[in-house]
């Protein structure tokens, strides 16, 4: 049987120096280096992989974002990155009109606050239009994205293999932390794969500075957290 491999990396956050993003005056305490990724999910199904989101910091509130999900939704998983987290903010997310409870704490925490807020969304989304608003009490800081992945089942498409991780690894030069390092485990036998694509998304990342992305130590980009798919946010995909 043929199938196809799909592996999906989020990147809470990019190999960028956070300090100079904003001055220390406005920014959180320091939270340290956070979390390095790792996998949250993983598995085959005879289906695909919805992926999406965006679209950029911005200090609109509420923050709006619209996905157009397919039938069949077995898992789906919902990312709130955040801008300065400090103790005493708030974050209220509401899917479909649905209010899920407020969020008094992130799930993942780094640097001056750049923090992430994660959901099961599993029971919330639906086949066709799906809105999420978020809500939030944070006088220093915003949403980066909103982004949601969800694995469904269609028993018309081929089998698909696939990984999902997360995490909030704070890199930079001054603590010498210059790389994250994932590993999706398992056995593959490229015989049977069709097509293998790398999703990432990198929060925080800017112009100024070059973030190099490797898979199986074949480089992929030179500058991939530029800040192309809104302001401090990048969003791509790669065939590897």
């Amino acid at each position: 049987m043929r199938y196809t491999i799909h592996n999906i990396l989020i990147f809470i956050l990019s190999s960028v120096l956070i300090a100079f993003l904003i001055n220390s005056a406005s920014a959180g305490e320091w939270y340290g280096s956070g979390q390095k990724l790792y996998t949250i999910a993983s598995g085959k199904i005879h289906g695909d992989i919805y992926i999406n989101g965006g679209h950029g910091y911005s200090k609109e509130n509420p923050y709006l974002e619209y996905f157009k999900v397919p039938e069949g939704v077995k898992y789906a998983r919902l990312y709130v990155p955040m801008w300065n987290y400090n103790k005493g903010d708030t974050v209220d997310v509401v899917i479909n009109n649905f209010s899920l409870k407020t969020r008094y704490e992130p799930d993942y925490v780094a640097a001056w606050g750049v923090s992430c807020y994660v959901y099961n969304a599993t029971d919330y989304v639906k086949s066709g239009l799906n809105k999420v608003e978020v809500y939030y009490k944070n006088p220093n800081g915003a949403p980066y994205a909103v982004i949601l992945i969800a694995v469904y089942e269609d028993p018309t498409k081929p089998v698909v293999q696939f990984w999902i991780t997360e995490g909030n690894y704070a890199l930079s030069k001054k603590d010498n932390l210059q790389e994250d390092i994932v590993q999706f485990k398992g056995t593959i036998d490229k015989k049977e794969v069709n097509n293998a694509t790398l999703w990432t998304v990198i929060i925080a990342g800017t112009p100024k500075e070059k973030d190099e992305l490797y898979f199986n130590s074949q480089l992929l980009g030179v500058d991939v957290g530029r800040a192309k798919n809104g302001s401090y946010f990048d969003f791509d995909s790669f065939n590897v």
